[in-house]
């Protein structure tokens, strides 16, 4: 069985203490109703121990709350160490079975949304080629397991090609790659369709009737998550200029604030928009940096939005 060492604070002494399992989950059943600087204080530590030990969480994991779940916020910890040791497909494909295993179903796509593409977001300078990739398939096995394994996993090196701005290649590994198309079902999610619309929308090879088709799908998805708003506004703040573009982006950007009214990363989405609309692209597509997906520079920035003669 699963012992972990905590160190434990008693007023100013700092003391270690070895826990079992069930000992551990009675100290994050005991931290849900702590303030949010001992419950992040014993997440740590209890993820630290668990990593020591090389185990994996072995917890329900019920939600994707970040903020209150302790038993999310310590399996969270746990898994983005283990990405950064070893940010591959491989890792993913881990951590999926793990998931398959101890996060309920009816969470299991707000934390595959989470992990994917935010592990995907912070190892985004290691992005693995294509055959590294095509390792993953074959062990992803079979039937519905094997499809929630491979959209993870597409989830996950998506996430990274994202980050780069890497708008083709990300439109292609959607399109057809075999990790991709093991998912079968799953390829049809809001998210996936958010990220076939970034893709779009960034590509200078695909048209904007395209990229606007798979944004509308997205966006008016009764599953519509978070993550699919988020991708969805980002493919629009960073497309290539196109007629109508600002509009566009400052009508789903005040959707976006009225359904997420709390939600900082959305606030100035509408004034984005608004820039866009009369002309002034300004930072917005000049800051993407050097795509590490190729050698070709980032093509030259309109000073306006572009406009079809």
């Amino acid at each position: 069985m699963f012992e972990a060492i905590i160190v434990a604070e008693a007023g100013s002494r700092r003391t270690r203490r070895r826990m079992d399992t069930a000992t551990v989950t009675a100290l994050l059943d005991e931290v849900r109703t702590a303030d949010s600087r001992t419950r992040d204080r014993i997440c740590d530590e209890v993820a630290a121990e668990l990593l020591a030990a090389g185990a994996p969480p072995s917890f329900e994991v019920n939600s994707a709350d970040l903020r209150l779940d302790p038993y999310f916020m310590c399996a969270d910890r746990y898994w983005r160490q283990r990405f950064l040791e070893r940010p591959t497909a491989h890792t993913a494909l881990e951590c999926a079975r793990w998931m398959s295993d101890y996060v309920q179903d009816e969470s299991w796509g707000a934390v595959a949304e989470q992990w994917g593409l935010g592990n995907g977001f912070l190892n985004r300078g290691s992005v693995e080629s294509v055959d590294q990739i095509a390792e993953a398939v074959g062990e992803a096995g079979a039937g519905p397991e094997a499809e929630r394994v491979a959209f993870f996993v597409t989830l996950f090196h998506a996430g990274k090609l994202r980050a780069n701005f890497c708008f083709d290649e990300l439109h292609a590994f959607l399109a057809s790659s075999p990790l991709s198309l093991t998912a079968t079902s799953l390829r049809e999610e809001p998210v996936v369709l958010a990220l076939r619309s970034f893709a779009a929308f960034g590509s200078r090879a695909l048209t904007v009737a395209y990229a606007a088709e798979s944004l509308e799908q997205a966006w008016s998805s009764p599953k519509r998550t978070r993550h699919t708003v988020d991708i969805c506004l980002n493919g629009l703040a960073f497309a290539t200029p196109f007629e109508e573009q600002g509009q566009l982006l400052r009508r789903h950007a005040e959707e976006a604030v009225e359904t997420y009214p709390g939600d900082h990363m959305f606030l100035a989405r509408p004034a984005t928009g608004f820039t866009c609309a009369v002309g002034t692209m300004r930072h917005w597509r000049a800051s993407i940096p050097p795509s590490p997906c190729s050698r070709r520079a980032p093509p030259p920035v309109s000073a306006s939005c572009r406009t079809s003669t």
